[in-house]
């Protein structure tokens, strides 16, 4: 009778960190980001917006080539499994000319996180079409699975 109630206490522990997230890891995803007309699209913020509530956001900074990284929880170590709403953003946060120098995303990301620590955005209007910069209106959508993504996104200049 003990030995069926530990199993039994086991297996309920074992479904309980399931249920938390508390074993998932994240895959590798890299990718690039694009202009319709197939220019790339220098330093822009990519949030992988989960569409489940237990899910965690992924993001990265695309660089001078438009190729970027996401980070979950570590420096480039990709998203969790599911389903996402992508959002992008550029805004000009160091004041004048903010084209990044760096062409490793994930050391772009890094130095932008460190320059950037109480800084406000510099009044300029996005360079990035406003459907794409909420979860409400953005078009782009991914799915992570078990294995290594390679995102390919495209976005239209609305005008």
């Amino acid at each position: 009778m003990l030995r069926g109630c530990s199993a039994v206490l086991f297996f309920g522990f074992l479904l309980t960190l399931s249920a938390c997230g508390g074993g998932a890891k994240p895959v590798p995803v890299s990718g690039s980001i694009m202009w319709d007309d197939g220019s790339p699209i220098t330093g822009a913020m990519l949030q992988f917006m989960p569409k489940e509530k237990e899910g965690k956001t992924a993001s990265g900074l695309s660089g001078q080539d438009g190729k970027f990284s996401l980070t979950t929880f570590n420096s480039g170590d990709g998203a969790l499994i599911g389903d996402y709403t992508v959002i992008v953003t550029k805004t000009k946060v160091f004041g004048g000319g903010n084209e990044p120098t760096e062409k490793d995303p994930t050391k772009l990301f890094q130095k932008f996180a460190e320059k950037g620590k109480g800084l406000k955005p510099a009044a300029e209007k996005s360079e990035i079409p406003t459907v794409y910069s909420k979860v409400e209106t953005s078009t782009l959508k991914w799915k992570v699975e078990g294995t290594t993504s390679d995102v390919k996104l495209t976005l239209q200049k609305i005008k």
